[in-house]
């Protein structure tokens, strides 16, 4: 079972569900983009599997620019999920490909050497941005800043699949969700 959702982490009795989850022997999986106080994570860890773990966009002000907050917790709370995934768990870092905010060579170089420089991690998965939600933030009469943005080109993600491969940052490295055909 997975914990996702805005951030699972911040919700009341996220904890006591994977233990109660744990206790039946049920696999779980936490969905999250580690903006969560350290003892938030470190509580949840023992009862889960697999941590997804969202890395978005390694130079602070960029982060700040397009989420609204630095990253400085992110990057901490990554160190203790590194820790973590060296013991017994399983660290899936997922990085989500927008065009405009988080496809520059240079931020996909910034995580995958922040990867391989804390170890731990099995897989990193670059996951494709897709305009499926459009119709939500139309209907909720939001202006959203990424109803104009286009899919990724298949040519781009190749470029960016190597560029993250260059670094080494683990051994799985792979990319996910819908393409533009080039």
């Amino acid at each position: 079972m997975t914990l996702s959702g805005g951030e699972a982490l911040l919700q009341d009795g996220a904890v006591e569900l994977l233990r109660l989850l744990k206790q039946e022997g049920i696999q779980t999986a936490v969905d999250t983009c580690g903006m969560v106080f350290t003892e938030q994570l470190q509580a949840a860890l023992p009862y889960t599997d697999i941590l997804l773990y969202d890395l978005k966009i390694m130079n602070d002000a960029d982060h700040m620019r397009w989420t609204g907050r630095g990253n400085a917790m992110i990057l901490r709370n990554l160190g203790v999920a590194a820790l973590w995934a060296k013991g017994n768990g399983r660290l899936w870092i997922r990085t989500p490909i927008i065009p405009g905010a988080t496809d520059s060579d240079e931020n996909i170089r910034a995580i995958g050497d922040r990867i391989n420089a804390i170890g731990g991690a099995e897989r990193w998965e670059l996951c494709t941005f897709n305009n499926l939600c459009t119709d939500k933030y139309q209907r909720l009469d939001i202006d959203w800043a990424f109803k104009n943005t286009p899919l990724v080109s298949r040519q781009r993600m190749e470029e960016l699949l190597a560029i993250a491969r260059s670094t080494r940052a683990c051994e799985d490295i792979r990319s996910s969700g819908a393409l533009l055909e080039n």
